[in-house]
């Protein structure tokens, strides 16, 4: 709490939104730099960490599931990821990219000893986030049940105010990482963070996620081509290789915005980001 109110102290709040800002290309075009220059290591982080979906798919696909079995397998693999292993890896992602930013290399198992320390915080972040978002989608999930249009329309009116929550919680991850504080103050201090910048952050997931999808799609299309002759199992192995590939260029955005909101609102440096880890 000292250091953040010196920050204060160094200008007014206003000054700094002034001067820095939090910039839609610079934001994603650190990102993709970070990728970039970092991509055997975190590419190396991410096939270990996502091992354990390659290790079941691979038994899954071999007892020849049934459509049905697919499509509830698919689920579960889906929200995994969004609640467990897409945020262990930002966690683990989050130091290499503050020593990226400070120049230095970023060592995969520097990053994974950082973001393994931080694990429980970590999943108690995106526990509590998957959990408020199962509980917002409930009402218009079981009204599908009794009455489907009712039921979609109560799930798009609740989906802007989720998305609200999301963006206001996006950084609580590489909050936890870099300030190491508990579940409920990662969550106030990004909601601090993110005030005032929410409508940027969500144009800059919107924006990424185009381009995201504009990498993704040529290569999917060349990897189904590619495989269109080999086992479901192989079908599955590749595209899962293929999405891990580019799972860290998720992983490394929601660090980087971290790190710009903390220069635009309170005047920290990288050097003072990375003394932490010292």
């Amino acid at each position: 709490m000292r250091r953040r109110r010196s920050y204060s102290r160094r200008s007014s709040p206003r000054h700094r939104h002034r001067r820095y800002g939090l910039q839609v290309g610079d934001v994603i075009g650190s990102a993709f730099s970070i990728w970039f220059a970092n991509f055997l290591p975190f590419s190396a982080l991410a096939l270990l960490l996502y091992s354990p979906i390659l290790v079941i798919g691979y038994v899954f696909w071999q007892g020849m599931p049934t459509e049905d079995e697919v499509r509830r397998f698919e689920g579960i693999v889906q929200l995994a990821d969004f609640v467990f292993f897409s945020n262990l890896l930002a966690g683990t992602v989050t130091f290499g990219v503050v020593m990226q930013l400070r120049g230095k290399r970023a060592e995969m198992g520097r990053c994974l000893t950082v973001g393994l320390s931080r694990l429980f915080h970590v999943l108690g972040v995106s526990l509590l986030v998957g959990l408020v978002c199962a509980v917002w989608f409930l009402p218009g999930f079981v009204m599908l049940f009794a009455s489907p249009g009712l039921g979609a329309l109560l799930i798009f009116v609740a989906l802007i105010p989720l998305l609200v929550f999301l963006t206001m919680l996006y950084v609580a991850v590489p909050t936890v990482v870099v300030e190491r504080v508990g579940i409920g103050q990662a969550l106030s201090r990004s909601a601090e963070l993110t005030k005032g910048y929410r409508l940027t952050i969500f144009g800059i997931l919107f924006l990424f996620g185009l381009l995201m999808m504009l990498l993704a799609i040529p290569v999917a299309i060349v990897v189904g081509f590619a495989l269109a002759d080999v086992s479901p199992t192989t079908q599955f192995l590749a595209n899962s290789f293929v999405e891990i590939l580019l799972s860290p260029l998720v992983a490394i955005l929601p660090a980087v915005i971290y790190q710009s909101l903390r220069v635009g609102k309170e005047g920290v440096d990288v050097e003072d980001l990375a003394a932490v880890f010292e």
